[in-house]
């Protein structure tokens, strides 16, 4: 093969040129620690590596994620343990106010600090976050949930809704709770269902234990859960149906006559006083429903005289209060007997109502408990993860230090040979020799 003089350079600086490239991509993968500058450099491990990078950046965020679901559920956890210890003062207000040997003016001055606790009641309700919004008015972040005072009563101006965050890959965590199931939602757990006499009976009947005994048929999707027992009596003779919002007796499977009053006796059940009603047919009835449950009415009620019998309905606890506040305010010393009644049954309802309230922020309490255990539980997931996911990252990125140190240096030498040997060989030529 002929050997020209221009191949010789161009051969030579082509080698020079390949070898300072080697040198300084090693150079780089020093200075970076990492084995892949381009994709180029090992495609398979580049794809990898970026699957790796986006699931790891994803984690980050689930990470984020979390803590701003642990700062929302501290907060509210912590306004509510508030609110609880607001409503065990109040428990304590009642309990003092319900004194028969108080006068007029010492139940205001309780009232006064009641008034003050309402109020502040209020604004924990209406507590804010650190950037505006409101906690507990759903997904209204920027309503002001409760508005009102003890006179004017309190009204919800925000929404059922729930804020969900996502803070693991299968995970939407509840980070809020809504204004209305806190402080409008208590139910009496220590009642069945609620049963209440007619304000026109005329007798002096009185219903109690309201009583579940099977809570299969009591939530049967058949079972309205409204019902309404009326008495009829003639002389010393007492008889009752029980009719559901229908208008059908629940005895005899049929229209009720009381549906048309006045009503007319007899009627198909016997009342027997203090004993058990049972909410289902007479064994007689073909086709009639037991709904598994029952009440107790005691006295003598008159004929006509009603009970109704309806689900157990929520309470506010700010109008539990309310309505005790102003009844408390009204004086009670020379008023009657009935007046005096009334106001007890009041103050009773109202220490109900209040510890109904305090199970009710407590079961909520520790729903938020249970979230921010497991927030803590994910968290440790999302650092393993993490840790994980950086191993794979290094494995396949990463550059191995000694041998990228050993082939600089191999390189280097090898380019300073080639630099020697390039200057040698370019001196080769026939115009040296003439």
């Amino acid at each position: 093969m002929r050997v020209s003089t221009q191949m010789v350079f161009d051969t030579g600086v082509a080698n020079l040129q390949k070898k300072n490239s080697e040198a300084l991509k090693l150079q780089q993968q020093l200075a970076t620690q990492k084995r892949i500058l381009t994709p180029s450099d090992d495609p398979v491990a580049a794809a990898q590596a970026l699957e790796v990078t986006q699931a790891k950046s994803l984690n980050d965020q689930y990470t984020k994620n979390q803590g701003y679901a642990s700062d929302s559920l501290a907060l509210a956890e912590g306004q509510l343990q508030s609110a609880e210890e607001l409503i065990q003062r109040v428990y304590e207000l009642t309990v003092q106010i319900g004194n028969s040997t108080l006068s007029d003016v010492d139940r205001k001055s309780i009232t006064a600090e009641m008034r003050q606790r309402f109020d502040e009641l209020v604004g924990i309700a209406n507590q804010q976050d650190g950037i505006g919004n409101y906690l507990f008015s759903g997904f209204k972040g920027d309503t002001k949930p409760f508005v009102g005072t003890v006179d004017t009563g309190v009204t919800y101006h925000g929404d059922e809704g729930q804020r969900l965050l996502r803070v693991s890959p299968s995970r939407d965590m509840r980070v809020s709770e809504s204004g209305r199931d806190l402080f409008l939602g208590a139910t009496d757990s220590s009642l069945a269902f609620s049963a209440n006499a007619s304000e026109l009976n005329s007798g002096n009947g009185i219903v109690s234990a309201p009583t579940i005994s099977d809570t299969t048929k009591w939530n049967n999707v058949l079972n309205p859960k409204n019902f309404t027992i009326h008495f009829a009596t003639v002389g010393v003779n007492t008889t009752y149906d029980i009719v559901d919002d229908t208008g059908v007796s629940l005895l005899t499977n049929t229209q009720s006559a009381v549906s048309t009053p006045p009503v007319v006796p007899p009627l198909p059940g016997t009342y027997v006083a203090g004993a058990a009603i049972e909410l289902k047919a007479l064994a007689s009835t073909v086709g009639g429903m037991d709904y598994g449950a029952s009440v107790v009415i005691s006295g003598s009620p008159g004929n006509g005289d009603s009970f109704s019998i309806r689900p157990s309905q929520p309470i506010s606890v700010f109008n539990s209060m309310r309505d005790l506040i102003l009844a408390a305010e009204q004086p009670l010393q020379g008023m009657s007997e009935s007046i005096r009644t009334s106001f007890s049954k009041q103050v009773q309802s109202t220490l109900g109502n209040m510890l109904s309230a305090q199970d009710n922020l407590l079961r909520y309490r520790s729903e938020m408990g249970a979230r921010m255990s497991e927030l803590d539980s994910l968290g440790d997931a999302s650092s393993q993860r993490d840790l994980d996911y950086t191993s794979t990252l290094s494995r396949l990125t990463d550059v191995d230090m000694t041998a990228a140190i050993s082939d600089l240096n191999q390189t280097q030498i090898t380019l300073q040979a080639a630099q020697l040997s390039f200057t040698k060989i370019s001196q080769l030529s026939l115009f040296n020799y003439i």
